[in-house]
């Protein structure tokens, strides 16, 4: 079967709430669509390298204010089957992110609104 490619945002925090550390010992942290740290199931799948690079530029901001500059943060490549779930996962957080960036909403209790 056919591999597909996505992208997505690890973080890497040095400063943390302790909730978070036990996330980043065994997973690692990523960014969801909706701006918030996560572990690899609920990260965001993203359709290109090049939205991830403007979704994390966007994000930013937010990054300095939770971690001031105790953050890294690089762009993944990852591979999946081109299974439909996958594929629908891709084009739905590339949707909500694309939203995000449109109306620089950055806040993760405040959802987006896509077509």
């Amino acid at each position: 079967m056919a591999l597909l490619d996505y992208w997505a945002i690890f973080i890497e925090v040095k400063e943390f709430k302790p909730s978070l550390s036990i996330q980043q010992m065994r997973d690692g942290l990523y960014l969801s669509p909706n701006v918030k740290l996560s572990g690899f199931p609920s990260m965001a799948y993203i359709e290109s390298e090049q939205l991830a690079k403007e979704y994390l530029k966007a994000c930013v901001p937010v990054f300095e204010k939770r971690y001031k500059h105790g953050y890294e943060a690089e762009v993944q490549k990852h591979s999946a089957s081109k299974h439909k779930s996958v594929v629908s996962r891709i084009e739905r957080d590339s949707a909500i992110i694309r939203e995000r960036i449109k109306t620089c909403n950055f806040a993760p209790n405040k959802k987006v609104e896509i077509a």
